[in-house]
């Protein structure tokens, strides 16, 4: 598979045009993401941006007693640039992966250049920070408002809607402490996960 077919996985990717694809190719590395990788961690420097091609990435709020949660998912529908957007230099949250596959990888500095010189470009990552922005108070909603199988259940969907594949690479391990409310640990035993999606 080409190199331009792999990243034109990543929707936000593929909605540019051709030309500003191309001028974007040699900025972008093609790279290989394990489950449960940390691709930024929280407080440290935000020094590349991720299109995930055939991943999904938890965006994580921690805190100081080290538990995490779940704030927001990023799949092949966008990209890990919300904070670069707005020019940060350090990640406020932890980019973890819960499926496993690759991603294009950008250096913030790339990001930054591209930003200023291809305003196609420019506004798509605006548009797809809007799209963002919408999804994190109705995920906050949901935490509040439903059950823990309902919270299962939408995630489930979440991660189907942003990953290629049928079959879920993910596991117990790792999901639940994710969007477990802060303070109350998950109570689902592995036999209670048999929700209908």
């Amino acid at each position: 598979m080409s190199a331009v077919i792999k990243l034109a996985r990543n929707r936000l990717l593929l909605a540019l045009p051709s030309s500003n694809l191309k001028q974007l190719m040699p900025e972008l590395e093609h790279i290989r993401c394990q489950r449960e990788q940390v691709l930024m961690d929280a407080f440290s420097s935000l020094d590349h941006v991720f299109f995930p091609t055939a991943i999904v990435v938890s965006v994580v709020a921690v805190y100081a007693d080290g538990s995490i949660i779940e704030m927001a998912t990023i799949g092949r529908e966008g990209c890990t640039a919300i904070q670069a957007v707005f020019g940060a230099k350090i990640s406020s949250v932890r980019l973890l992966v819960q499926i496993p596959g690759s991603a294009a990888k950008m250096s913030r500095a790339a990001f930054t250049r591209a930003m200023g010189s291809m305003p196609s470009f420019r506004s798509l990552m605006f548009a797809y920070v809007q799209a963002f922005l919408e999804q994190v108070p109705v995920s906050v909603a949901c935490n509040g408002a439903h059950s823990l199988k309902e919270r299962l259940a939408r995630w489930l969907l979440m991660m189907r809607d942003r990953s290629d594949d049928d079959a879920l690479q993910i596991t117990q391990n790792c999901s639940p402490k994710c969007w477990a409310s802060r303070g109350q640990p998950s109570r689902m035993l592995p036999g209670s996960w048999n929700v209908p999606v």
